[in-house]
């Protein structure tokens, strides 16, 4: 045998259990990110339901939205003529009860002698 053999084993030897225990280190941290990988996947597999009932629920409420809208647009245009007719009426009644007022202002104040009345007119 050759006196470098032995050493040359040795080296052979502790170079193989380099490789398998740094190859055992590997495999652990690639586990290790595999189940995190699985764990991020099962959270992304719930966000994503939460996302879709979120969607359903918003587009079930907003979908009649337009509609809804179009009518109030629409019953407020409404109001808004019935409003404007309104407010002409109510400058036609301001404007009688204030010649109204004018003339009972101005016309003189003449009693008149009802025959029904049952008090005598005055002398």
């Amino acid at each position: 045998m050759h006196p470098f053999v032995s050493d040359n084993l040795a080296v052979e030897f502790w170079m193989l259990i380099l490789v398998v225990v740094f190859n055992c280190i590997l495999a652990i941290a690639n586990f290790y990110i595999a189940w995190r990988i699985l764990r991020l996947r099962k959270t992304l597999a719930g966000v994503t339901q939460t996302l879709i009932s979120v969607d359903r629920t918003l587009y079930n409420t907003l979908h009649p939205a337009p509609r809804y809208i179009y009518m109030a647009q629409t019953g407020s245009a409404r109001l808004r003529d019935r409003y404007g007719k309104l407010e002409i009426q109510l400058q036609k009644v301001q404007k009688f009860l204030t010649i109204l007022n004018l003339i009972l202002k101005i016309w003189p104040k003449v009693k008149i002698n009802d025959p029904l009345s049952k008090t005598p007119p005055a002398n």
